[in-house]
């Protein structure tokens, strides 16, 4: 048997008037036919392709690709095709078996890698091919470009965070807008809301450029992603009055983005906090809200994440709580906010003991859970406990000078004075190695003044003369320091004493007599002393009234023993000798309304007695009126 052959040229004919007419619809069955005669066809089959992806049917496209023997020949739309599907991994794979990539191929790539987080391989990705590339969409590389920077910022990255975002030289208002994340990740919240004002003008103006009937409404929601980063510059430089009205605003306008709705809803949630509840009970559906979740990054899950942890706590949902914690730790098991909330449920249960608390703080030893433990026991005055934890904190936060000084304290209190010493030298020694000068200054004064209480002043002295080398000009070290040597050198002690500043030079300068003055227990004193003489006396007197104190009013009868009455304050219905009035009644013979007449109720007596169940309800007040009134008329 042999097959008829079949001519395919009037139907390319036909796929050519289909793709003029954009009928994409009628492009994917009649490319089918093409490819039922011809398999082999690849026009035909990039036709099919492009079709279903231009009609975002991606998964019809990898089943396409995937099951053709063309696929290597369309890697590019099959990665393509994983991306919009958030198949991330899966794109990645696909990219990376390219060996021979062309400039479509990177710049996926790099989305890609932007996508998954990978921020510094999405910069060299870009670096590869973005400088030496000149075309029409030369402006958009160079703004995902900073949007990466951007991204790369907000996760802490130390390159990104070096970055100034006005040397970047923003063009487009998108550009401006990842300029203004990089300031907030800087914490330069004033140049951020410069560059953000920048992106609105510049949106503004590029979307009535594009369309210039378009109204106020849309171009609001177009601004949406603008206003909410404003809302959290603001949020983050300690303004919630600005910030909060921003968020709502956002809402309102109902975006396009539900990331962008969501964000907004759960910054609310963190302003609330404990107040509020019923209103961040309703924003944490938008927080949550599933459309949202995949243009989220990982770090803006883990807030959403933690503030719906935190609401619940603060509702008191115990159960619910414990259950979204068990949900946030396994979802981000780098987290401490699941250890931190949990801790928080015990406290307020009625079971929250020490116990409980330091078996949180065994299960995760980061810094964030020991310190929580810590404080915990300190509040318990459990003193060695908190100094046992204090000791695992990290080198960086146990030599800080805060925790330095709260753990000097505490060996204090349970008079370990060498350890408190051994600290104190340890964390000079670990400061000595780093150029934070002004912490070094801060514990070797501590570390003075320690000594100093514990009669070891010759190792003050030396102590001292340490701080005098870092800063010659300190005149507090110097005055310790001669307050030293006078008890094991007093010759030296007037030696140095010497170099001292006058007095009304080192302490009674405008700046500290401001500030005395300033203080609460001084400032009424201090204004009476800065009067002048002369405008106190020129002041007119002012002649102040008299008030007459009032003797205290003896009751009309009191008692011959001089007790008072215990009854006094109590109403006169509520006292024992209260007799209430007789109520006088006047025309006691006519009786009241509805009275039965004498022949009546002689009739009624003839009548047998046993009671009958009332059918009829009472009547109401008009028609009781009704009654009443045609009753006089007869």
């Amino acid at each position: 048997q042999f097959k008829m052959a079949v001519d395919t040229k009037p139907l390319f004919v036909e796929l050519d008037r289909l793709i003029r007419e954009d009928s994409l619809e009628e492009i994917v069955p009649l490319c089918d036919k093409i490819l039922a005669v011809d398999p082999a066809d690849k026009d035909a089959f990039a036709c099919k392709i492009v079709a279903l992806l231009q009609q975002s049917l991606f998964d019809a496209a990898v089943a396409t690709i995937s099951n053709h023997p063309l696929k290597d020949a369309f890697s590019f739309e099959l990665a393509y095709s994983y991306f919009r599907q958030q198949k991330l991994d899966q794109a990645h794979a696909v990219l990376a078996a390219i060996t021979n990539k062309e400039t479509r191929h990177w710049e996926l790539l790099a989305q890609v890698l932007y996508r998954l987080e990978q921020y510094e391989a999405s910069a060299a990705t870009y670096a590869k091919f973005q400088p030496t590339l000149k075309d029409d969409y030369e402006v958009e590389r160079r703004t995902n470009v900073i949007a990466v920077q951007a991204a790369a910022a907000t996760a802490g990255d130390p390159a990104a965070l070096n970055t100034d975002p006005r040397s970047l030289k923003p063009e487009t208002y998108e550009a401006c807008y990842n300029c203004a994340n990089i300031a907030i990740a800087r914490s330069d919240h004033a140049a951020a809301l410069d560059l953000l004002a920048q992106a609105e003008a510049l949106c503004r103006k590029t979307l009535l450029e594009e369309e210039p009937d378009m109204g106020e409404d849309n171009i609001e929601r177009e601004l949406s992603l603008v206003r909410v980063q404003m809302a959290v510059a603001h949020h983050l430089a300690g303004a919630p009055a600005r910030a909060l009205p921003l968020y709502q605003q956002v809402l309102r306008t109902r975006p396009d983005d539900a990331a962008i709705a969501a964000v907004a809803a759960s910054n609310i949630i963190a302003l609330n906090k404990e107040h509020d509840v019923f209103d961040s009970k309703k924003k944490i559906k938008i927080a949550t809200a599933e459309a949202a979740a995949s243009k989220l990054t990982r770090l803006q899950r883990r807030v959403i994440e933690a503030n719906a942890c935190l609401l619940l706590l603060h509702a008191n949902m115990a159960d619910a709580c414990r259950a979204k914690c068990d949900e946030m730790e396994a979802a981000f098991p780098d987290s401490d906010i699941p250890c931190l909330v949990r801790a928080a449920l015990a406290r307020r249960g009625k079971d929250a003991t020490v116990a409980v608390l330091k078996e949180l703080g065994q299960t995760r030893r980061t810094a964030a859970v020991t310190l929580t433990v810590a404080q915990v026991l300190l509040a318990q005055n459990e003193t060695v406990g908190t100094l046992e934890y204090l000791q695992l904190l990290p080198p960086a936060l146990r030599l800080a000078p805060s925790v330095v000084g709260l753990t000097v304290s505490l060996y204090e209190r349970v008079g370990n004075a060498g350890a408190a010493s051994t600290l104190l030298d340890e964390a000079i020694a670990w400061h000595e190695k780093g150029a934070d000068r002004v912490a070094l200054r801060t514990l070797m004064r501590a570390r003075g003044q320690h000594l100093l209480q514990h009669g070891r002043a010759k190792e003050a002295v030396s102590s001292y003369e340490g701080l005098l080398r870092l800063d010659p000009k300190d005149a507090a070290a110097l005055a310790a320091l001669v307050a030293a040597c006078a008890t094991v050198d007093p010759a030296r002690a007037e030696q140095y004493a010497g170099a001292l500043p006058p007095l009304a030079e080192a302490i009674l300068d405008d700046r500290a007599v401001d500030a005395l003055e300033a203080a609460p227990a001084f400032a009424r004193r201090a204004v009476q002393l800065r009067e002048p003489a002369a405008a106190a006396a020129a002041a007119p007197k002012v002649v102040r009234r008299r008030h007459r104190v009032r003797k205290n009013k003896i009751p009309k009868h009191p008692h011959p023993s001089g007790i008072a009455d215990p009854e006094r304050w109590l109403p006169k219905w509520q006292r024992k000798g209260y007799r209430p009035r007789r109520r006088v009644r006047g025309n006691v013979g006519k009786g009241t309304q509805g009275a039965a007449s004498a022949s009546t109720a002689s009739d009624s007596a003839k009548e047998p007695t046993t009671p009958t169940t009332p059918v009829a309800q009472a009547p109401a007040p008009a028609q009781a009126a009704a009654a009443k009134s045609k009753k006089k008329k007869k």
